[in-house]
This record gives C-alpha cells, sequence and structure tokens, in this order.
C-alpha cells in the first residue's frame, strides 16, 4: 500500500469493528426528511452515535471551530454552498482536520461524489441507498481509514524527529568532539616524539591505550556523521 495526502486509502470495513460508543458525528443536512431517515438508519445499525445536527456551511464552520468530532456526515447540496466546500472547512480546521467524513448524494451527483473522494472524502452514500447496512458500512470504513491516517501522520512525525536528532549528533561530532580526539591524538604523537628525543623510557602502553581509545571515539564520529547524512534533510510529510 502507498499513500501521500491526497490518496484515497481502501480499507475492508473489519466485521468486528465498531465504532466507540461517544463517536461524535456532526451531520451538515438541510433537508429535515434525509436527517430522520439517517438517524433511523443509524439506530438501526446497532450504532451508539452521538449526532450534531448543522443546515449550512456557516452554522457548520462555528461548529468546527467550537467541538472536535470523529465523523462528519456531509450533504452534497446545500442552502449556501456544497459538500465540496464543507470537506475544506474540516481539513482547514484546527480541531477536525482528521475528522473521517462521508458524503451523502443523489444517484445524479454520483460523480461529484466520486470527486469529493478524490479530494479527501472517506466514503459516499447513495440517499437512495441509505440503508441500516449502508450506513454502517461507510461509517466503520471512514472511522478506520481515519485511524490509518492518524497512525501514519504519527509515524512519519517520529520518523522527522529522529532524523533531527540525527543531524544535530552530526553537527555535534563534526563542530566539536572530531576536533578535540584530533588534538588529543596530536599531543599523544609529540608527547612519543619528545620522549625518544630526550632517551625517557616511554610509557607506551599508557599512550597505546589513549590513543586506540582516540580512534574509537573518531569512528563513532565517522558512523553519527554518515548516518546524519542519510537521513538527509526534513521531507515533506
Amino acid at each position: 500500500m502507498s499513500f501521500d495526502d491526497n490518496t484515497n486509502i481502501t480499507v475492508l470495513p473489519s466485521p468486528s469493528y465498531a465504532p466507540p460508543c461517544d463517536t461524535k458525528v456532526l451531520v451538515l443536512e438541510d433537508n429535515l426528511v434525509d436527517r430522520n431517515v439517517m438517524t433511523r438508519a443509524a439506530k438501526q445499525s446497532d450504532m451508539t452515535l452521538e449526532f450534531q445536527f448543522v443546515e449550512t456551511l456557516a452554522q457548520m464552520t462555528e461548529m468546527v471551530q467550537k467541538h472536535r468530532f470523529d465523523l462528519a456526515i456531509l450533504d452534497y447540496r446545500l442552502p449556501d454552498g456544497t459538500g465540496l466546500d464543507a470537506i475544506k472547512l474540516l481539513t482547514g480546521s484546527a480541531l477536525n482536520y482528521n475528522c473521517a467524513n462521508i458524503m451523502v448524494a443523489s444517484e445524479a451527483e454520483i460523480t461529484i461524489a466520486v470527486a469529493a473522494m478524490k479530494s479527501g472524502c472517506s466514503d459516499y452514500i447513495l440517499k437512495e441507498d441509505l440503508t441500516p447496512a449502508a450506513l454502517r458500512h461507510a461509517i466503520i470504513n471512514a472511522l478506520q481509514k481515519s485511524e490509518l491516517r492518524k497512525k501514519v501522520s504519527d509515524a512519519s512525525q517520529n520518523l522527522v524527529s529522529l532524523r533531527s536528532t540525527l543531524r544535530e549528533h552530526s553537527e555535534l561530532s563534526t563542530t566539536f568532539v572530531r576536533p578535540m580526539i584530533r588534538r588529543t591524538l596530536a599531543q599523544v604523537s609529540a608527547l612519543e616524539f619528545s620522549m625518544r628525543q630526550t632517551g625517557q623510557s616511554p610509557t607506551d602502553m599508557r599512550l597505546e591505550i589513549i590513543t586506540e581509545n582516540c580512534r574509537d571515539v573518531l569512528n563513532f564520529c565517522d558512523k553519527i556523521e554518515r548516518d546524519g547524512v542519510l537521513a538527509g534533510p526534513n521531507p515533506a510529510l
């Protein structure tokens, strides 16, 4: 599976998966009949959902600025815009940019619903097919996709943090540790030369130990710097 910010992830709903009892659902629907149909379908699907209804994009704007939702069910045709505008409201919301969402469309609007999915919509339901089973399938599918996207996002952030740490260690090695060790090795070499010139008995074993330890630290610096280079710049995740 591959994905990016605009990829539509396909998830097969797990038969054992059930939305949490405190799942908060925002429903953008101006038609009272359709709202009642949706509510009855949800109750008959054996899911415990907390519904909050709004009729316009203006009302939705105020709602998503104040409250966090797990799922949004969006009618396509609205008094002051479309469901595509509603998706943009969600993705631009600080509280609800990760909110799963479902488009509700008529048979004549099917191509628009498919286009909405390409824009980040999790799933869609045809109003003509709004049954408890269809609603349950769409809700589970949307919530599972949302959970997967959150995990991908968390993993990406962890990777960015790891790469940043490697680069910091690499810079520390290059700027401070490596020069210090090189100076130490140079001082050891000078000490050995001085002792031989004066005929003194050199403490060879001690000097060899110092030299070996310095070289071990330099090898460690080499590894850190290589890892820092491989980490590269922060990717656009």
